[in-house]
Protein backbone atom coordinates (compact mmCIF):
# COMPACT_ATOMS: atom_id res chain seq x y z
CA UNK A 1 0.00 0.00 0.00
CA UNK A 2 2.80 2.42 0.87
CA UNK A 3 4.58 1.62 -2.40
CA UNK A 4 1.47 2.54 -4.39
CA UNK A 5 1.09 5.80 -2.45
CA UNK A 6 4.67 6.87 -3.17
CA UNK A 7 4.37 5.92 -6.84
CA UNK A 8 1.09 7.84 -7.21
CA UNK A 9 2.56 10.79 -5.33
CA UNK A 10 5.63 10.75 -7.61
CA UNK A 11 3.40 10.66 -10.69
CA UNK A 12 1.31 13.55 -9.34
CA UNK A 13 4.48 15.58 -8.72
CA UNK A 14 5.57 15.04 -12.34
CA UNK A 15 2.11 16.02 -13.60
CA UNK A 16 2.24 19.19 -11.49
CA UNK A 17 5.68 20.07 -12.88
CA UNK A 18 4.55 19.53 -16.47
CA UNK A 19 1.27 21.40 -16.04
CA UNK A 20 3.18 24.27 -14.44
CA UNK A 21 5.02 24.72 -17.73
CA UNK A 22 1.79 25.73 -19.46
CA UNK A 23 1.12 28.80 -17.32
CA UNK A 24 0.56 31.83 -19.58
CA UNK A 25 3.38 34.34 -19.67
CA UNK A 26 2.60 38.07 -19.53
CA UNK A 27 5.35 38.85 -22.04
CA UNK A 28 3.71 36.90 -24.85
CA UNK A 29 0.06 37.34 -23.92
CA UNK A 30 -1.67 38.81 -26.91
CA UNK A 31 0.78 37.31 -29.40
CA UNK A 32 -0.74 35.14 -32.12
CA UNK A 33 -1.24 31.54 -30.86
CA UNK A 34 0.55 32.26 -27.57
CA UNK A 35 -2.32 32.85 -25.13
CA UNK A 36 -3.07 29.14 -24.81
CA UNK A 37 -1.79 25.82 -26.09
CA UNK A 38 -5.27 24.77 -27.25
CA UNK A 39 -5.22 26.48 -30.69
CA UNK A 40 -1.87 24.89 -31.55
CA UNK A 41 -3.05 21.53 -30.22
CA UNK A 42 -6.22 21.80 -32.31
CA UNK A 43 -4.18 22.65 -35.41
CA UNK A 44 -1.94 19.63 -34.80
CA UNK A 45 -4.97 17.40 -34.34
CA UNK A 46 -6.60 18.63 -37.57
CA UNK A 47 -3.29 18.25 -39.42
CA UNK A 48 -2.87 14.67 -38.18
CA UNK A 49 -6.47 13.84 -39.14
CA UNK A 50 -6.01 15.29 -42.63
CA UNK A 51 -2.70 13.51 -43.22
CA UNK A 52 -3.63 10.13 -41.76
CA UNK A 53 -7.36 9.70 -42.46
CA UNK A 54 -8.95 12.18 -44.84
CA UNK A 55 -6.04 12.96 -47.16
CA UNK A 56 -5.12 9.47 -48.42
CA UNK A 57 -8.72 8.67 -49.33
CA UNK A 58 -9.18 12.02 -51.04
CA UNK A 59 -6.13 11.78 -53.31
CA UNK A 60 -6.05 8.08 -54.16
CA UNK A 61 -8.07 8.47 -57.38
CA UNK A 62 -6.64 11.83 -58.49
CA UNK A 63 -3.68 12.73 -60.68
CA UNK A 64 -0.84 14.65 -58.95
CA UNK A 65 -0.72 18.42 -59.33
CA UNK A 66 2.25 20.12 -60.98
CA UNK A 67 3.57 22.30 -58.17
CA UNK A 68 7.28 22.43 -58.96
CA UNK A 69 7.36 26.23 -59.42
CA UNK A 70 5.31 26.82 -56.29
CA UNK A 71 7.48 24.41 -54.29
CA UNK A 72 10.67 26.11 -55.49
CA UNK A 73 9.35 29.57 -54.56
CA UNK A 74 8.10 28.34 -51.19
CA UNK A 75 11.41 26.64 -50.37
CA UNK A 76 13.36 29.74 -51.44
CA UNK A 77 11.25 31.93 -49.13
CA UNK A 78 11.71 29.44 -46.28
CA UNK A 79 15.49 29.38 -46.75
CA UNK A 80 15.66 33.19 -46.79
CA UNK A 81 13.42 33.55 -43.74
CA UNK A 82 15.32 30.94 -41.73
CA UNK A 83 18.64 32.48 -42.78
CA UNK A 84 17.39 35.82 -41.48
CA UNK A 85 16.39 34.14 -38.18
CA UNK A 86 19.86 32.60 -37.86
CA UNK A 87 21.42 36.01 -38.49
CA UNK A 88 19.21 37.61 -35.81
CA UNK A 89 20.01 34.89 -33.31
CA UNK A 90 23.74 35.18 -33.96
CA UNK A 91 23.58 38.99 -33.82
CA UNK A 92 21.78 39.12 -30.49
CA UNK A 93 23.68 36.08 -29.25
CA UNK A 94 26.88 38.11 -29.60
CA UNK A 95 25.42 40.80 -27.30
CA UNK A 96 24.47 38.10 -24.82
CA UNK A 97 28.00 36.69 -24.95
CA UNK A 98 29.48 40.14 -24.36
CA UNK A 99 27.19 40.67 -21.37
CA UNK A 100 28.45 37.39 -19.88
CA UNK A 101 32.08 38.47 -20.47
CA UNK A 102 31.39 41.71 -18.61
CA UNK A 103 29.72 39.71 -15.84
CA UNK A 104 32.92 37.69 -15.48
CA UNK A 105 34.95 40.89 -15.19
CA UNK A 106 32.46 42.23 -12.67
CA UNK A 107 32.80 39.08 -10.58
CA UNK A 108 36.58 39.32 -10.73
CA UNK A 109 36.52 42.94 -9.57
CA UNK A 110 34.19 42.07 -6.68
CA UNK A 111 36.48 39.25 -5.54
CA UNK A 112 39.53 41.52 -5.86
CA UNK A 113 37.87 44.21 -3.74
CA UNK A 114 36.69 41.72 -1.13
CA UNK A 115 40.22 40.31 -0.80
CA UNK A 116 41.57 43.70 0.33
Amino acid sequence: MAQSYYRDNWIQEKIDIISGQFVPNDVVSGWFLMDSFWPVGAMLGVYAFLCLKLGPGFVESRKPLKLKGFALAYNFIQVMLNGWFVWLISYYGWYFLMSKVFDLFDTEFIFDLSAE
